[in-house]
């Protein structure tokens, strides 16, 4: 049996194809020759016939009163536009097929005009949910007078599927409605075309309020009725809605007048997630597009009536979500990023599930309020279980890390803060990422981290494309380090005595002279008794040698002194005032004796790097 999707052919035992696991069934249904009686005669070529009809079931040929029906239905009544009238030759089994169009009122821009669907039981007829989501119920174009509205309808709030009575003077031939029978062969007839049958298998079937549905396959995806036994049990749509719908009421009845039509959009849809995305979706291009986000939005906060598998394309989810995402992205390019931030919250995201969705109201978060903002959004939605159970979950982390490169190449571009903070945060969720791994090094440069910045250099191989940036980062990380454990003082060019402050115990910020003739350093008597150091009998007394001759002076020990970072521990210094206009002290040769000294008199700079 060859398959009617990809062509395979399969032995005739076979269900599913062995290629592409597709239903195989049997090809449309033709009338079969009558056997003359007096061809085959006795009880064993009745028991061939009999073994050679039930070989294969559920994709057996169908049975006589079936062709019956496929090949003498009556005609669609006149002024059905899609139907194709076939020869009538009557016969008591025949199936009385009429086919209506319905116009279909205020619904989205590009949305169907019309739908079809076969009347039944007189005057009852079958439409999907979604074509009463416009601004009236559908109207009965044909047959008979146009405009007619359905009186009552059948429907409860878990139904796809709306039956609508009509009230029409002429007396219509229709099929009776029954109840699906799992035990019976199913047929599928389509309303427009060649009036043929296909003998069909549902494969899984789900309920769905007083219906079953279950997906079709390509053949029958158009508009058509589900028969069994000469009766219809069921439905198809088109419109890309790619589900059969059977009838399979709970006790069993037909359908009954249980809601007047006029009240159906109104009383029950005011809530609901299709009617506003409908609404939404009917907005004119001259509507703000603030307007329209927070309508789709809107959506997302009502009930969903209907499965994704129920609606028509431009309805469905995934169809609404993106546009949900171009007007977004559009909205932030025109700097309206903080309306986009405020519209889009975590709420209306965990019910959209929708990556697209998320990166841009990341992005607006970020860009209004910063990558923290950003981050808190995203952690949100991660710990919510609707967010955790849909393919977006995998993608966050992705969305996380482009945002944070995203923020990371503005602050270096604008010479910012926090960059290595927000690199902490979001490096685990890509150890790997090489791009961002040398973005973490260019900002703990440029935040003078040099012990950090060389440890995430040494860290990675890097290839041939990002080697020489590695390189280049590492110069700056070596010219930093040398920079980080040097000092440097700048000075009027000529100066014999280089001026400097430096702090004294950690506790005093006093003036000093650097005099790279000095033996030893110096400190003035008032900075000996600002930091409290005790002079007695005890303290050792040194001689000074001088110009003008010699003198004495007490030694004390100093925990410290630090000249612009740079810092000498556990120092001798002589208390000695130096008669200057200032009170000022002397670093000589035992507190320089600790660094390497360049000096350049000529610019006027003096570097004093730790030996």
């Amino acid at each position: 049996m060859n398959c009617r999707r990809c062509r395979t052919e399969n032995p005739d035992t076979s269900r599913y194809c062995s290629a592409c696991g597709a239903l195989l069934t049997r090809p449309q249904a033709r009338q079969r020759r009558t056997i003359p009686w007096y061809v085959f005669a006795g009880a064993a070529a009745l028991l061939v016939v009999i073994a050679g009809y039930f070989l294969l079931p559920g994709l057996r040929p169908m049975s006589r009163r079936a062709e019956s029906k496929a090949s003498v239905a009556e005609p669609a009544a006149q002024g059905s536009v899609a139907s194709k009238a076939v020869e009538s030759i009557p016969a008591p089994a025949s199936l009385a097929l009429v086919a209506g169009r319905f116009a279909l009122e205020g619904l989205w821009e590009g949305a169907p005009a019309s739908l079809e669907s076969a009347l039944f039981d007189g005057s009852w007829a079958a439409l999907p949910l979604w074509a009463f989501l416009g601004i009236g119920v559908p109207l009965l174009d044909s047959p008979g007078p146009s405009g007619i509205r359905p009186a009552w309808v059948d429907w409860k709030p878990t139904n796809p599927v709306v039956l609508c009575r009509f009230e029409i003077d002429e007396s219509l031939r229709t099929p009776e409605l029954a109840p699906y029978d799992e035990s019976e062969l199913l047929e599928w007839r389509p309303l427009s075309g060649e009036r043929t049958s296909f003998a069909i298998e549902t494969g899984p079937l789900r309920s769905a309020g007083s219906f079953k549905t279950f997906a079709l396959f390509g053949e029958i995806s158009a508009p058509g009725v589900l028969v069994q036994k000469g009766r219809v049990v069921g439905w198809t749509f088109g419109q890309g809605v790619a589900r059969g719908y059977l009838w399979a009421p709970f006790d069993g009845a037909g359908p009954k007048p249980f809601l007047p039509a006029g009240d159906l959009a109104g009383t029950l849809f005011a809530r609901s997630r299709e009617a506003a995305i409908v609404r939404a979706m009917s907005m004119t291009d001259e509507v703000a597009s603030d307007r329209k986000l927070t309508a789709f939005a809107a959506g997302f906060r009502g009930q969903a009536l209907l499965s994704p598998e129920d609606l028509p394309l431009h309805l469905k989810p995934a169809m609404v979500v993106a546009r949900m995402s171009s007007l977004a992205t559009a909205m932030i390019e025109r700097g309206m990023a903080a309306e986009v931030g405020r519209i889009l919250d975590p709420d209306i995201l965990s019910a959209a599930g929708d990556i697209s969705l998320i990166k841009a109201a990341a992005r607006a978060a970020g860009e209004t309020r910063g990558y923290d903002a950003a981050h808190r959004l995203l952690a949100d939605l991660r710990r919510r279980p609707v967010i955790q159970g849909a393919p977006a979950y995998k993608e966050l982390e992705a969305v996380e890390v482009e945002l944070a490169k995203a923020s990371l190449h503005k602050i270096l571009n604008e010479r910012g803060y926090n960059g290595l903070e927000i690199f902490e945060a979001v490096s685990p969720l890509a150890p790997d990422d090489l791009e961002l791994h040398l973005l973490g090094v260019e900002v703990a440069v440029l935040e003078k981290k040099w012990g950090r910045a060389s440890d995430l250099l040494r860290a990675k191989q890097y290839p041939t494309a990002l080697s020489d940036k590695a390189r280049t980062l590492e110069r700056l990380v070596e010219e930093g380090r040398r920079d980080e454990e040097s000092a440097t003082i700048r000075f009027n060019p000529g100066d014999k005595l280089i001026p400097v402050y430096a702090v004294i115990n950690k506790k005093l910020r006093q003036k000093f002279f650097i005099d790279t003739g000095a033996t030893s350093s110096i400190i003035p008597t008032s900075a000996v008794e600002a930091l409290g150091i005790r002079i007695d009998s005890s303290t050792p007394v040194v001689g000074l040698q001088g110009v003008a001759g010699g003198d004495l002076a007490y030694q004390v020990r100093l925990e410290s002194i630090e000249v612009e970072g740079q810092t000498v521990f556990d120092i001798r210094a002589i208390v000695y005032d130096l008669g200057m206009d200032e009170e000022a002290g002397l670093l000589g040769n035992d507190f320089l004796q600790y660094f390497q000294v360049d000096l350049d008199g000529i610019k006027g700079v003096l570097k004093l790097r730790k030996k």
